[in-house]
């Protein structure tokens, strides 16, 4: 399922370059082709480097984050309107697809995640959430994009103490240089 998502993905951005008709379009293929049951959520962002903006849109993925203490507040959770691929119709989906525009300033950091990083869970039950998430980010905001994966991946071991986790648990952090 993932690799013929992420296949219709590649090609519906390839051939309109927008994140959100790449995101209808990419609906309107899978929609046909899904169950009902089965849906993928998507996050897709175009970098312009000559005006420095990033286009946003999301299809019920993870809100990513934009980390940067220059910024004012440092952290900004980029939260478009967006249903799950294949979920609904495109009159619905369309309705609810928002999409952004976000200037990027010289050393933002994004992170994408998969919801088994936030959704993990301790031996109290309790999950890793996004406020741990941000804190380990707030901890190493300035050195390198591995060191800040090693921490952010160290702190959740230590906090699910080994515990086999549900869901996959998958991050990429990208820094605007």
């Amino acid at each position: 399922l993932m690799g013929m998502a992420k296949k219709v993905l590649t090609l519906r951005l390839e051939e309109c370059g927008r994140p959100d008709t790449t995101l209808l379009q990419a609906n309107r293929d899978l929609f046909r082709e899904l169950d009902r049951q089965t849906f993928v959520t998507a996050f897709v962002a175009v970098f312009d480097p000559v005006h420095r903006t990033l286009t946003t849109a999301r299809a019920g993925h993870n809100p990513p984050l934009l980390f940067n203490p220059a910024r004012d507040p440092p952290i900004l959770k980029i939260e478009d309107g967006g249903l799950g691929l294949g979920m609904s119709t495109g009159e619905i989906f369309e309705k609810i697809l928002t999409t952004q525009s976000i200037s990027i300033q010289r050393d933002d950091v994004l992170l994408l995640y998969t919801d088994g990083l936030g959704e993990a869970r301790n031996q109290a039950g309790e999950e890793f959430g996004i406020e741990r998430i941000v804190a380990s980010f707030e901890e190493t905001i300035g050195r390198p994009t591995t060191f800040i994966l090693g921490v952010l991946s160290y702190e959740l071991d230590r906090f699910s103490t080994g515990l086999a986790q549900e869901d996959d648990v998958s991050a990429v952090l990208v820094r605007f240089k």
